[in-house]
C-alpha cells in the first residue's frame, strides 16, 4: 500500500482536528524518533523509519484501528502504536517491546523480529485477545494477567517455562519449538488447539487440558506434534 508523501513531513502543530495535547505529543516524539535514526545504527536505511512515520501517520489520521509495519527493518520501537488496536510488526529487527501503555490493544504480531523481552497492558481494562511472537529469541514471557487473551503463539523461542493460570479464555496455544521443561496452565476448559512439540517436556497433567486431552486421549501429550492454524489471526 503506497502512502500519500504529504504525511513525510507532517507538522503536528498544523493538526487541527486533532489539538489534545497527548496526542501532539506522540506526533512530537515521532518525528523526534524519524531523525533519530542515524544514531541508531540505521544509517543505510533512513527510508524504513520514514516509511514506518508516513504509515502511522497516515492511520492515524484517516481514523484506522490497525497498523502494518512489517518487513521494514526496524530496530527500535517507534511511538504513537498506543493508537491502534491491532499491530503487526512482523519481519523487523525489534530486540525489545513496551506495550505497557497499550490500553487499546487487540492484536499484536511481532513474529520473526529478534525479540529478548516484551511487556504487555497491564490493569484491569486490558482487552489483548490475539498474540502471536514466533521466530524469536525470548526465554520468559509473562501473560499470566492478561485474562482476555484467547489466542497466544510464541513458537520458535528459547522458553523454559510459562504461567498461564490466569488466561481462562484461551482457546488456541502454539508454544512448539522451545526449551519448556514445564508448564503451569490451570484448568482450560477453553483450550481448542494446543501445540507443545519439541520441547523438553517429559509429562503434563491431564487436567490442565481436559478438552482437549479427551479428543486426544490415545496420543501422548509430550509427543504431540500437530500443525498450528492461524486462520483466526486478524492481519491474514
Amino acid at each position: 500500500m503506497k502512502f500519500p508523501s504529504i504525511f513525510n513531513k507532517i507538522n503536528p502543530q498544523s493538526i487541527q482536528q486533532h489539538p489534545e495535547k497527548n496526542e501532539l505529543n506522540w506526533m512530537r516524539e515521532l518525528n523526534k524518533w524519524k531523525a533519530e535514526r542515524i544514531l541508531t545504527g540505521e544509517i543505510h536505511r533512513p527510508e524504513c523509519r520514514n516509511e514506518a512515520a508516513k504509515r502511522i501517520n497516515c492511520a492515524f489520521l484517516s481514523k484506522q484501528n490497525d497498523i502494518d509495519l512489517s518487513g521494514l527493518n526496524l530496530t527500535t520501537q517507534p511511538p504513537g502504536l498506543q493508537n491502534f488496536t491491532s499491530i503487526n510488526l512482523d519481519e523487523n529487527q525489534l530486540k525489545h517491546f513496551d506495550a505497557t501503555t497499550y490500553d487499546r490493544l487487540i492484536n499484536l504480531s511481532l513474529n520473526s523480529n529478534a525479540l529478548e523481552s516484551i511487556n504487555f497492558p497491564q490493569g484491569r481494562n486490558v482487552s489483548i485477545t490475539h498474540i502471536s511472537m514466533n521466530n524469536n529469541s525470548l526465554r520468559n514471557i509473562d501473560i499470566d494477567r492478561l485474562s482476555s487473551i484467547t489466542y497466544f503463539s510464541a513458537a520458535h523461542n528459547q522458553l523454559e517455562f510459562v504461567q498461564l493460570e490466569c488466561c481462562e479464555r484461551l482457546q488456541y496455544l502454539n508454544l512448539s519449538h522451545n526449551q519448556l521443561t514445564d508448564i503451569v496452565a490451570g484448568n482450560k476448559d477453553e483450550l481448542l488447539l494446543l501445540d507443545l512439540s519439541h520441547n523438553k517436556l517429559t509429562s503434563l497433567h491431564n487436567t490442565l487440558f481436559p478438552n482437549y486431552n479427551e479428543a486426544i486421549r490415545e496420543e501422548p501429550i509430550d509427543f504431540l506434534d500437530r500443525s498450528f492454524s492461524s486462520s483466526s489471526w486478524p492481519f491474514q
